[in-house]
């Protein structure tokens, strides 16, 4: 299943080869049933960088766990998420209206986006990632150190795949979820007996900068042994990365290489088909 909205790095046109190896129900086709085999139904989906939602919505999709538990780092992000759970009808009409006007008017009001994240407004803060991610040049999104947009307006009008949004709304309010904007540390540790941790981290040596504070070696370094501490405690932990050295060194464990398609950068010579790394960590 795709993601809500183009990130980079953006698991929906690989998430099935990622499944084949997390997915002990990969031969199921489930939409809001029962899992397969029940016994074997995780007892929690842990996800600390949700992003746009392409391999955390394909789980609840398959119902590979009792209950999960999405987070991002990025406030914004997650807004969606719950704006999609909670108020989804007045989001739907936020975007349906943008999706009405002419380039030039979604131009200025793409021009007056300005990062004001707060509970009380989270309908607002929702429509106003996707309308960024629909209009920014190749759907990325890229925060400065204070926090502001600046990826320039791109060459088309903005598209919304509601039909996707949607299907996302159900499975967020049947399912049992646990949404949440924190720090990836605070979202492992609740990792226990049993459950699944899947990490998508921005990855080494790539673009890191959709929140104000990076993210760099160090905090890769930290997130392996949040990691190594779950698969200590039985849980089953993944974590995908870039194919290099310095990640099968940082995160140790069983790799397997994924083949996947690029096309989000700017230059043409950095697109086309790279491989990256799933790995089991503390296996």
């Amino acid at each position: 299943m795709s993601g809500l909205f183009h990130w980079a790095g953006g698991k929906g046109r690989i998430v099935d080869a990622l499944m084949s190896h997390i997915d002990i129900h990969r031969n199921c086709d489930l939409r809001f049933a029962p899992p397969c085999v029940g016994s074997h139904k995780a007892p929690h989906w842990i996800e600390p960088f949700v992003g746009g939602g392409a391999v955390a919505l394909e789980a609840m999709r398959r119902g590979l766990a009792s209950r999960y538990v999405l987070a991002d780092g990025s406030a914004d992000v997650m807004s969606v998420f719950e704006t999609l759970r909670d108020e989804p009808a007045e989001l739907m009409k936020e975007l349906h209206d943008f999706a009405q006007l002419t380039e030039a008017e979604q131009r200025l009001i793409f021009a007056e986006q300005k990062p004001a994240y707060d509970q009380a407004r989270r309908l607002q803060c929702a429509r106003r990632l996707l309308i960024l991610q629909a209009c920014g040049f190749n759907g990325l999104y890229r925060v400065n150190k204070s926090g502001v947009y600046n990826v320039p307006f791109g060459t088309k009008v903005a598209k919304f795949n509601f039909d996707r949004l949607q299907y996302a709304a159900e499975l967020l309010r049947r399912r049992n979820v646990v949404l949440a904007a924190r720090d990836f540390a605070a979202t492992i540790e609740q990792a226990g007996p049993g459950d699944i941790v899947y990490a998508d981290p921005p990855y080494l040596g790539t673009h890191s900068a959709y929140t104000s504070r990076g993210f760099d070696a160090t905090k890769h370094r930290r997130l392996a042994q949040c990691l190594r501490n779950a698969a200590s405690r039985s849980a089953v932990a993944w974590v995908s990365g870039s194919d290099c050295d310095e990640t099968r060194v940082v995160y140790g464990g069983i790799a397997h290489v994924i083949q996947v398609s690029r096309s989000i950068s700017c230059k043409g010579s950095t697109r086309g088909t790279k491989t990256e790394l799933l790995i089991r960590v503390g296996s």
